[in-house]
């Protein structure tokens, strides 16, 4: 099955591409580029003279206009090959990639699903197409929470929460004493946001537990696709369609579910 970079969660698609190129930068089409600049200089040079030549022996607006379009025509086509990517996915650089320890796992499983799809010969390619398009979800959602999870991570500071509580007591203490109408009123209020404050404190460790589950759900929701497309390929009619139809339900549902949570993150780290 053949499958476009464009198809791809765009994080593996852009990686996928570099690893690409590199291997299309091979140490003889290295070697070779300083002899092709040369030639394709000798060339324009040439090719100049003659539309100088024709401009001199003919004239015209004619010979004018493609003496100065040339230049541009001839830098074009002399670096079309280098910037034409390649429209499909290479099983070949697709194992370079899964070769990278710094996948993240659900990046590592999307990639061992996707080297499947290009090695499985599909006859209605359409529903694995679809289900590629969930789970592009699924590892987007991950990456989301990845990053969230070093921002928690970052900003959970046992010594922060001790120093929370110790206010907390101070002015609790504080206020029991206070006499004063206006100073009472100061310091419930002050007590108020150190309460808030603590509460958002003591919220970070359970949402980073919480965001930690969620990734391990993300992950079991594409090893379960990657399953499903290894039984594709040792059973190619195993994978009926009501039976993938249920699979990518239960993957939308775990990206439902997964941007529910990073709202409720993103809104903890906003305060």
């Amino acid at each position: 099955m053949l499958v476009r970079l464009r198809e791809l969660e765009p994080g593996i698609a852009q990686r996928l591409d570099v690893v690409q190129q590199n291997q299309r930068a091979s140490p003889e089409r290295t070697t070779l580029e300083p002899i092709w600049s040369v030639f394709s200089l000798l060339c324009s040079l040439a090719i100049c003279a003659l539309y100088i030549l024709v401009c001199f022996r003919v004239g015209g607006a004619v010979a004018v206009f493609l003496l100065l379009l040339s230049p541009g025509i001839l830098l074009a086509a002399t670096n079309v090959s280098r910037v034409r990517a390649p429209r499909h996915v290479g099983a070949h650089a697709l194992r370079a990639l899964l070769a990278e320890p710094s996948l993240l796992r659900v990046e590592r499983l999307y990639s061992e699903a996707l080297l499947m799809l290009l090695e499985t010969p599909a006859k209605q390619p359409a529903p694995l197409r679809a289900l590629l398009l969930d789970m592009n979800q699924l590892v987007k959602a991950d990456r989301t929470m990845a990053t969230q999870q070093s921002r928690l991570r970052a900003a959970t500071d046992p010594q922060a929460l001790r120093g929370a509580k110790a206010e907390h007591q101070h002015l609790t203490e504080r206020l029991a004493c206070e006499s004063d109408p206006v100073a009472h009123a100061a310091l419930t209020e002050s007590l108020g946001l150190c309460e808030e404050r603590l509460t958002h404190l003591r919220a970070l460790p359970l949402l980073l537990h919480r965001l930690d589950a969620q990734r391990e759900l993300l992950s079991q929701g594409v090893a379960l696709a990657h399953a499903a497309l290894l039984r594709t390929r040792t059973t190619p009619l195993a994978l009926i369609p009501p039976e993938l139809t249920t699979l990518r339900a239960r993957v939308r549902q775990l990206t439902s579910e997964s941007r529910a949570l990073e709202e409720a993150t993103q809104s903890l780290q906003d305060l």
